[in-house]
């Protein structure tokens, strides 16, 4: 299976800045989606010009959450030209596929969007927008629930095509994390905090070294860590590292808010290997219990800091 890319967005206002982000030495993505629709100056051959992975380009409309607010006409036409330029992949909503002129140079991802809630009918939109003419599928729809949540996870367990699908919101970032464990194509991280292009979406460097998202596999079990004192991405990120060092196949996932019991119970086809709350559970305990191994030093001296403030 292929490995799931970690894509960030690149939401910036002029092409110098988007080629100087694509430039970084650090950058802590696989491949970068470039948003037209931020941009006050376009141009597509430039970006390509300095490309150091593959891009997506986007011109996304205010409808759809974009930046955009021009005509259609004009929209389309910027992502025929980038498409001409040697953009690797476009992306374009499934209702305004039939008005694109495709010129079989791009890979093209076909896209949902919906900020307001999951449909009831989304597994048949999926398997209509497999259906069309395109390379992949996207789905992005906002998660009112956990329900939700994993609707949007069978999406890609029951996918046809190479697949992005994710939920929005603070219930979210469970697709983002688990997205590798799925097989999602990509996954789609902001290239900091406050650069977010969608609700819900965590930092690069985040997924990266707190999460271990390259590490992630179908094979990795899942845990949950409930934390409503603001300390959730710290625990996981320390949980996390020690099961590195520990060379155990597991990913801890923060949640802001939820009933341990009620998340075992909805979960229970992740499948999830263990879940505990910040309100009567010790990181450090959980550990054992989740991994069968003693915690080492760095993750006592973590729980230690932790307890004193």
């Amino acid at each position: 299976m292929n490995r799931t890319l970690l894509c960030v967005p690149l939401a910036v206002s002029t092409t110098e800045e988007a080629v100087a982000i694509l430039q970084s030495p650090d950058r802590p993505f696989d491949i970068a989606e470039v948003r037209l629709d931020y941009l006050s100056d376009p141009n597509p051959e430039q970006i390509l010009g300095a490309k150091p992975c593959p891009l997506i380009f986007t011109h996304r409309a205010a409808r759809d959450g974009g930046n955009w607010s021009g005509g259609e006409d004009e929209r389309l036409d910027l992502l025929r030209k980038a498409e001409l330029a040697g953009a690797d992949f476009i992306d374009i909503e499934a209702d305004a596929l039939s008005r694109h002129h495709w010129h079989g140079r791009a890979k093209r991802i076909v896209s949902y969007h919906n900020f307001s809630e999951t449909p009831a009918n989304l597994p048949e939109m999926v398997r209509q927008m497999e259906e069309g003419p395109c390379e992949i599928v996207k789905v992005a729809t906002l998660a009112r629930s956990h329900a939700d949540v994993l609707a949007v996870l069978g999406l890609l367990k029951a996918a046809n095509k190479p697949t992005i699908a994710l939920a929005m919101g603070p219930l979210g970032g469970i697709t983002r994390i688990l997205g590798p464990k799925f097989g999602a194509f990509l996954v789609f991280a902001s290239l900091a905090t406050g650069q977010e292009s969608a609700p819900g979406q965590i930092p690069a460097k985040d997924m990266v070294q707190h999460y271990r998202f390259g590490s992630i596999s179908p094979e990795t079990r899942v845990y949950f860590w409930v934390d409503a004192f603001g300390h959730g991405r710290r625990v996981a990120a320390a949980l996390n590292s020690a099961m590195k060092r520990a060379n155990h196949n597991g990913v801890v996932v923060d949640l802001p808010e939820g009933d341990p019991s009620e998340l075992a119970r909805v979960y229970t086809d992740l499948p999830l290997a263990g879940v505990a709350s910040a309100l009567n559970a010790d990181p450090a305990a959980c550990y054992t219990s989740w991994t069968g191994s003693k915690p080492d030093p760095l993750l006592l001296d973590f729980c230690s800091s932790l307890g004193k403030r």
